[in-house]
């Protein structure tokens, strides 16, 4: 049975976010990069350091608070998909609560869209007991509740409060025409066009028998990984 989606308002959503979602429900065989799980390990290992050292310095408990600021943030047919195929539960089981406990604190979700509200109710139906304590949605409302756990001083400018030593990098928008392209396009007329589905692999053979140069031009729909190989 296809479930419907709508806001926390309770209107429909936009003919736009449901062709996201309906995009999404096609491409839920995408895998999720090893690579990327290695870094999560990394950065929550550098994390662990980070409250550790401050436990030492202080003598007291200590934690991270993230605020995720959504200003600016467009529908992602990516994150509906990693959200609605149970992957994010998974990985957070994984990460949080199996192997990182103590960086279990709330995240504050600021200046949130309305279509947030659909991956955050599929989120909160596969994630585990606490996970609704654990992330707050904000629209642009949001600094009475923070300064309710939070100090001001410790709240950066760019979110209404007194530190102006945070800096906070927003994510940029590249339009296309800023994409990259090669110096001569007509050479995108000659290349050999490759449909390789999910979990699938190519081979590509070359005899080369005088020093040339390799080139390669990809344009994907997700993640792909890409190796050159040399036999004797």
């Amino acid at each position: 049975m296809t479930r419907k989606f709508s806001t926390s308002f309770g209107e429909a959503l936009s003919e736009e976010s449901q062709r996201y979602v309906n995009e999404v429900r096609s491409k839920l065989t995408q895998p999720i990069s090893p690579t990327a799980c290695k870094y999560q390990f990394w950065q929550f290992e550098y994390m662990l350091r980070k409250v550790m050292a401050q436990e030492e310095k202080t003598g007291r408990l200590s934690a991270i608070r993230h605020i995720v600021d959504m200003t600016g943030y467009e529908i992602n047919p990516f994150t509906m998909m990693f959200v609605s195929s149970g992957a994010l539960s998974y990985y957070s089981q994984l990460f949080h609560y199996e192997n990182y406990p103590e960086l279990v604190t709330p995240t504050d979700i600021v200046n949130i869209a309305k279509w947030i509200h659909v991956p955050y109710k599929i989120a909160k139906a596969m994630m585990p007991a606490g996970f609704s304590d654990k992330f707050r949605l904000h629209d642009n409302n949001f600094l009475k509740a923070l300064t309710e756990d939070i100090d001001v001083n410790h709240i950066p400018t760019t979110l209404g409060g007194n530190h102006e030593g945070i800096s906070c990098i927003g994510a940029e928008k590249v339009p296309p025409c800023d994409y990259w392209t090669p110096e001569d396009p007509e050479l995108l007329n000659h290349l050999e066009h490759l449909h390789i589905p999910a979990k699938k692999s190519r081979h590509l053979t070359f005899d080369i028998v005088e020093p040339k140069t390799l080139r390669w031009y990809f344009r994907t729909d997700g993640d792909i990984y890409f190796g050159v190989f040399f036999e004797v």
